[in-house]
């Protein structure tokens, strides 16, 4: 029997906790399963995050989120015509992969002692890496540069070993040492060596991974701020921390859902005939972004829902529909409707935000690209990555509890 081994996210916002969404099917089952949960820190609403500025104000965050979630939406476009465009190319180049720093962070401990990394937690990318010693050209970080000559159970992988080429493009040094290159969609980059080493979730080392492939940066540089050592990668690549968790590792490069209809009250809006019905989760993504012309449909929906107590007002940038809160007794209740029978309620704390004084906003956002389901649309849940069965799944949590 295959081992199922799977990652769960807790989505933590502390200080407005968000209501938890029922899910009236594919909700995690009750099975006995090998598994381990990690929890994300909110970089701005968490006191956890180094990011952490108690004076901003819960709008002012919420609207930041939303200008760093529309140019990480722009950027996934970009990002895939490159991808795309490296498969018809027959020899090894960067690779590139999706930009924006996203809006989670999470510990990542490495090595044997156990070194603390503060890494970003992204599930639009696949390859982990943090700066290492030596570093030649590195972006200024708190922390100490990992040493991996202090790790006894480090190894670089050299380029006739199994790892190499088979979770990054195959490049080589003239020190027969596995390298790799990664540059993001927003011009940052990072380059180095292919290491294998322990990794663990817990500061105690409860829990440890023998063996984790990554990168060894010691040439990085674009949009990181002293606090962060490097980033976690969450996707369904091969080289992700959750494929090389889990025993399968045949994946596809994104997580992809598959969106029937958007129910706005009664009125269901049927994906059919549009580009919304393929839908990527993304971790990195704070907002929910939908094919424009799909978008509308759902707005308008949501204007007739809310006529008789509101009409909206100018816009809040970037939201595209807004309307004074006082006006508004009952939110509608908006439902996600997924293949399999899945539905995902959300209320109003997941579909409308306080983007000003007395101004609410549908907290989604029209896109002319790819449809992006965000981070805030599965607050307060576990998300459970099973990449055997290709299924997401979700369970109603307690964030602020865990």
């Amino acid at each position: 029997m295959k081992e199922l081994i799977v990652l769960l996210l807790a989505f933590i916002l502390l200080h407005d906790h968000l209501a938890a969404i029922p899910l009236s099917s594919s909700e995690l089952s009750n099975k006995q399963r090998q598994g381990v949960v990690v929890n994300l820190i909110h970089r701005d609403f968490s006191p956890l995050s180094p990011f952490y500025n108690s004076s901003m104000t819960r709008s002012e965050i919420l609207v930041k989120d939303a200008f760093r979630s529309v140019s990480r939406a722009k950027s996934f476009n970009s990002a895939i015509l490159n991808y795309n465009n490296r498969l018809n190319r027959s020899t090894p180049d960067a690779t590139t992969i999706f930009p924006m720093r996203g809006i989670w962070l999470m510990h990542l401990y490495v090595g044997t002692p156990l070194v603390e990394s503060f890494t970003n937690a992204d599930t639009g990318s696949d390859i982990t890496w943090i700066q290492c010693m030596p570093c030649e050209e590195c972006f200024p970080q708190l922390a100490p540069y990992f040493d991996p000559k202090k790790s006894s159970t480090n190894l670089i992988a050299t380029c006739d070993s199994a790892v190499c080429g088979y979770y990054f493009p195959k490049r080589c040094s003239e020190a027969n040492e596995c390298t790799y290159r990664v540059v993001y969609g927003d011009g940052s980059a990072t380059s180095g060596t292919v290491m294998t080493d322990t990794i663990s979730f817990y500061k105690d080392g409860s829990l440890t991974y023998s063996n984790f492939v990554m990168g060894c940066g010691h040439n990085n540089g674009g949009i990181f701020l002293p606090e962060e050592v490097g980033i976690t990668g969450l996707g369904g690549g091969k080289s992700s921390l959750i494929s090389q968790l889990a025993s399968n590792f045949e994946k596809e490069l994104l997580l992809h859902l598959s969106l029937e209809a958007v129910k706005v009250n009664d009125n269901v809006l049927n994906t059919k005939d549009s580009t919304a019905s393929n839908i990527i989760i993304d971790s990195g993504t704070t907002y929910t972004h939908l094919e424009r012309s799909f978008y509308y449909k759902v707005e308008w929906a949501v204007v007739v829902a809310i006529s008789e107590q509101a009409y909206p007002v100018p816009a809040v940038e970037p939201f595209n529909l807004c309307f004074k809160e006082s006006k508004i007794i009952g939110f509608p209740d908006i439902r996600f409707q997924f293949a399999g029978g899945a539905e995902l309620l959300l209320t109003k704390d997941h579909t409308f935000i306080r983007a000003a004084y007395n101004t609410v906003c549908l907290s989604i956002i029209p896109t002319d690209g790819i449809s992006i389901f965000g981070s805030i649309q599965h607050m307060n849940f576990n998300v459970e990555y099973d990449l055997d069965a290709k299924t997401v799944s979700f369970a109603k949590a307690d964030c602020s509890k865990e």
